[in-house]
């Protein structure tokens, strides 16, 4: 592919030999940075630079993702070349000048990085002829947007993630961010991270694009008790950094949504002392708990005391009560001593001055009767 310009209309910005320059340029620096340079061939009245093969695209010309991705890569090998030059500064900028975004051209390889060639480096002011051969023309600058695109993943930017730009791959940074460049109000393109793709439109005011790629199961703790769904139990539930806790259903069942955890953490769950654990994983991640209710508590036993049987005791009319012994209260000083009356007491004398009285007339009696005898 031939580049022209009219030798006329242009200004040469290096002094030395031309060519002598670009053959150090092609020996100082590594394949893709000396490829930056495009030797110029001989042409009558017009300078001449010339691509190899087929493919390339102008700069100017070319789509305007593709176009921020191309100045992005643009920047970094010029920073190679600049660092070469060391304090030679002015002898660096002058062999990255073009005229204009005309004569920068790229073309992407297969494995999707991207090959960048300066045509008419070193020069400036250049004059475009129209016919077949390839020309570059001043674009009016657009209403433009700066776009960013941010990945991210339960609510955090997700690092070195990498994902498509209308076919084209590139990587998030350590944020979750991969900023695009500016680009025209109204230009649409294409974004895909993983199974997600997105249409995007540029529109003023709006220049964030957000991919979500957090993908979600629902726990699900149920809890039997003797067998039987069992509403009530507390339930509780460690993932992610998060601690909730639930409470069962009618139906035994306590539910709440995650996200899965892209690294496959472990999520804990916990009811009535048991804990279980496992990774989340597909739309619905079971626990199951089987609980027993626990046996009645025993009542204390209460000795009763023993039944003490008293004997029935039957007065015996031959023997005579004994009477209670009542003691007498001293007496005072200088005072007399008055007995208490107590009906049983009189009583229990009379019975003995009977039975004395009794005893007396059965012995004089008896002494009696022993005299008559003895007489007769």
């Amino acid at each position: 592919m031939n580049i022209k310009i009219k030798s006329s209309g242009v200004y040469c910005l290096i002094s030395e030999d031309y060519d002598r320059v670009y053959s150090a340029l092609k020996n100082q620096f590594t394949e893709d940075t000396a490829q930056l340079f495009t030797e110029r061939v001989p042409g009558y009245e017009y300078l001449q630079w010339e691509l190899p093969g087929t493919g390339w695209v102008s700069l100017a010309e070319g789509d305007p993702l593709m176009a921020q991705e191309v100045r992005r890569e643009l920047v970094e090998r010029q920073k190679v070349v600049m660092n070469r030059f060391g304090a030679n500064q002015d002898m660096a900028q002058r062999v990255l000048s073009v005229p204009d975004d005309s004569y920068v051209y790229y073309k992407p390889r297969e494995d999707g990085s991207l090959l960048i060639r300066l045509t008419a480096w070193g020069y400036r002011y250049p004059e475009r002829i129209l016919g077949s051969e390839a020309t570059g023309t001043l674009h009016s600058k657009d209403e433009v947007e700066h776009v960013r695109v941010k990945v991210v993943y339960d609510g955090k930017g997700y690092p070195c993630k990498s994902l498509k730009l209308n076919g084209f791959t590139r990587v998030t940074d350590d944020q979750g961010i991969l900023e695009i460049g500016s680009l025209p109000v109204g230009y649409q393109f294409d974004v895909d991270v993983e199974d997600v793709h997105q249409h995007v439109k540029v529109v003023a005011g709006q220049n964030e694009i957000l991919i979500d790629l957090t993908r979600y199961t629902m726990v699900d703790a149920e809890v039997l008790l003797d067998g039987k769904p069992s509403a009530g139990h507390l339930v509780d539930v460690a993932y992610l950094g998060r601690k909730l806790q639930l409470t069962t259903d009618n139906n035994g069942h306590a539910r709440v949504k995650l996200p899965l955890d892209p690294e496959n953490g472990f999520c804990t769950v916990s009811t009535e002392g048991e804990t279980q654990q496992q990774a989340l994983s597909g739309s619905v991640t079971e626990f199951r708990f089987s609980l027993v209710s626990p046996p009645p508590a025993e009542e204390p036993l209460v000795e009763e005391p023993p039944v003490v049987e008293v004997p029935s005791v039957v007065p015996d009319p031959a023997v005579e009560p004994k009477p209670e012994k009542v003691e007498e209260p001293a007496p005072e000083e200088g005072g007399e001593v008055s007995a208490p009356i107590s009906s049983g007491r009189s009583w229990a004398w009379l019975r003995i001055a009977l039975l004395l009285l009794l005893l007396v007339i059965l012995t004089v009696f008896t002494y009696l009767f022993s005299m008559g005898l003895l007489t007769y």
